[in-house]
């Protein structure tokens, strides 16, 4: 990409938050962080118009990145979603597996995946 995009990461480990974070960063990107859902919604409100992707882990308390995505989509229809999760639990089979990356991941893994859904062709219809 040739403009620093926002990324919004959303974990609510704040170790597995703050590598994404790094590794974006590292890859030229503008990141905001959220610990759980209701946080990443007042990031999103804030912020609605300046972000690029959404990276959410799948299995939160609270909140699930699903319904996050879902809530967001409502705030920003063609917003891309990119789910992390080790572990899916009930919420992982309605997540689409081509907007899913699995822990461990590289981030070599998590640059590539991002910049596919924030590319022109990337498929922007990935907000259930």
């Amino acid at each position: 990409m040739s403009f620093a995009a926002t990324i919004l990461v959303v974990d609510d480990d704040p170790l597995v938050c703050a590598l994404m974070q790094r590794i974006f960063e590292d890859g030229g990107y503008h990141v905001l962080t959220a610990h759980n859902g209701g946080d990443a919604l007042n990031v999103l409100v804030k912020n609605v118009h300046q972000l690029h992707l959404l990276v959410t882990d799948v299995v939160m308390p609270d909140m699930s990145g699903r319904i996050l995505a879902k809530a967001a989509g409502q705030l920003f229809p063609r917003l891309p979603v990119l789910y992390v999760s080790g572990y899916l639990g009930n919420d992982g089979d309605q997540v689409p597996e081509t907007a899913l990356l699995h822990k461990p991941f590289t981030p070599q893994e998590l640059l590539e995946r991002a910049e596919a859904l924030m590319a022109p062709t990337g498929n922007m219809a990935l907000v259930l």
